[in-house]
């Protein structure tokens, strides 16, 4: 095949992917209209073929994940493990949470190209090194609920770029501690993200475990959680460094409206979904997914009339067209990792023993405290081995929710199940956030998610023990 030939094939396998994922959001969203239709059989089968477009540019951790997933599913079916609806059930939560990637990958594409937002990045890093940190942290959990994990690669890049301009005057030491004080600040900004954000993938994994539960009642405590954790981390960088006093001329003014508009756009999404969802009689984050093309495409037409463009209003459904919707094919691997995982956990859940747990759990005598905290060591420990949060948290959620007879309320399932997300992000050289943050900086995963944030994550460890004493009484 000649060189015109493949650039054939590969425009015809973008623009049918492109349509793929159409065909995905379209299956999910119906489904959430009509629950088990055909509808839903559509986008399953459509995530089965975009898997297969796909295939030979997906990560490896995908393939695998997929093969996996394919495997035991067929394996469970065929041996009586598993009926057809209850298949179908797991991968359907495959599907919810593979449209929840396209869906709010179309508001974090059209929020990565904003200018908007590449100002308040920028604001950001020009803080005085009194105040930075905190500002950097806060800041990186605001544009991490639109950016998502795409905020630790932006901040990133901007870290980077900004110290070598300085290196020459400060020094490669001072340059060092720079990076590595302003890497974790924004790094666990952004993972603190889903303790509390609805446009986090672990929000809509744990409600889903725990129907009883809303985001609104889940994210009074999980903000506090979350502000909680970031004050920790500002306390271990004070200790950690000497205070360096700042100059008059570092201080940075004209900030606060630009943070305040940043607010708002925060601010708008948990409030349009919750009115919209109210109106149709879906939840908040499931009325969120079915807003975000509109989202986006007016978001894009925006940015265009800010270029000068004259029309923006064919410019922003052009660009969704023709920028938003293939770069969403450019996070195959994401996507196929985020919607199998969902599925494989679902697969596994009903294996569990739940009755020999019981019996386990009596012999030693465990309150609900101490079953919290295995569970945040369960999923801590398993994301720094490789096993993707989306999993453990499933198994976790599942078994827990059965466990109601050890005083394990469904809050305290969830914020454990959140917190330990959260705790896991930051640490594991596997986690997507580590390894972003990681390449942006030109440093290891293990000296990242080890060396550099070893020592705040054996505070919150043991924060973590206090808070699930806590919540299991």
């Amino acid at each position: 095949m000649d060189r015109q030939s493949e650039a054939v094939v590969r425009q015809w396998c973008r623009w049918a992917s492109v349509l793929v994922i159409i065909l995905i959001a379209v299956g999910a969203a119906w489904e959430l209209f009509e629950g088990d239709s055909a509808a839903g059989l559509l986008g399953i089968a459509a995530f089965m073929l975009f898997v297969i477009l796909q295939w030979r540019r997906l990560a490896v951790s995908a393939k695998i994940l997929a093969q996996m997933t394919f495997c035991l599913g067929l394996s469970f079916l065929v041996c009586g493990f598993m009926s057809v609806a209850e298949l179908r059930h797991t991968l359907d939560r495959g599907l919810y949470l593979a449209f929840f990637v396209i869906s709010l990958g179309m508001i974090q594409e059209a929020a990565g190209t904003s200018p908007f937002i590449h100002r308040c990045g920028a604001l950001l890093l020009r803080q005085p090194p009194g105040r930075r940190y905190m500002v950097l942290t806060s800041g990186g959990a605001m544009l991490g609920v639109l950016l998502s994990l795409g905020a630790v690669g932006l901040l990133g890049g901007m870290i980077a770029r900004g110290v070598e301009r300085t290196r020459a005057l400060s020094g490669d030491t001072v340059a060092m501690i720079r990076t590595r004080r302003m890497t974790l600040a924004s790094l666990r900004g952004v993972v603190s993200v889903p303790l509390w954000s609805p446009t986090s993938i672990s929000m809509p994994l744990v409600i889903t475990g725990l129907p009883s539960l809303s985001w609104w009642q889940i994210f009074p405590s999980g903000a506090s959680v979350a502000i909680s954790l970031l004050l920790i981390g500002w306390l271990t960088d004070r200790l950690s460094y000497a205070r360096v006093p700042h100059r008059v001329d570092d201080v940075v003014t004209g900030g606060a409206a630009l943070m305040a508009r940043l607010a708002l756009a925060i601010a708008f999404l948990p409030l349009a979904g919750g009115m919209f969802g109210r109106a149709i009689g879906i939840s908040m984050i499931s009325a969120i997914l079915l807003l975000a093309p509109a989202v986006a495409i007016v978001w894009l037409g925006i940015q265009a009339r800010g270029e000068g463009k004259s029309a923006p209003l064919i410019a922003g459904p052009r660009r969704f067209l023709h920028r938003t919707l293939p770069q969403i094919v450019e996070m195959r691997s994401e996507l196929v990792i985020f919607g199998m995982s969902g599925a494989l956990g679902a697969l596994i859940l009903p294996m569990i023993d739940v009755d020999a747990l019981v019996g386990w759990i009596e012999r030693f005598g465990l309150g609900a405290g101490w079953l919290l905290f295995l569970g945040y060591l369960f999923i801590v420990v398993t994301s720094i081995l490789g096993l993707n949060a989306i999993v453990s948290v499933t198994l976790f959620v599942g078994v827990a929710s059965q466990l109601s007879d050890f005083g394990l309320r469904p809050l305290a399932i969830a914020l454990t199940a959140l917190y330990s997300w959260s705790v896991a992000a930051g640490i594991s050289p596997l986690s997507v956030s580590v390894r972003l943050a990681s390449g942006a900086v030109g440093q290891s995963p293990s000296t990242v998610g080890f060396e550099w944030n070893g020592r705040y994550s054996l505070v919150v460890t043991a924060v973590a023990g206090l808070l699930c004493a806590v919540l299991g009484r």
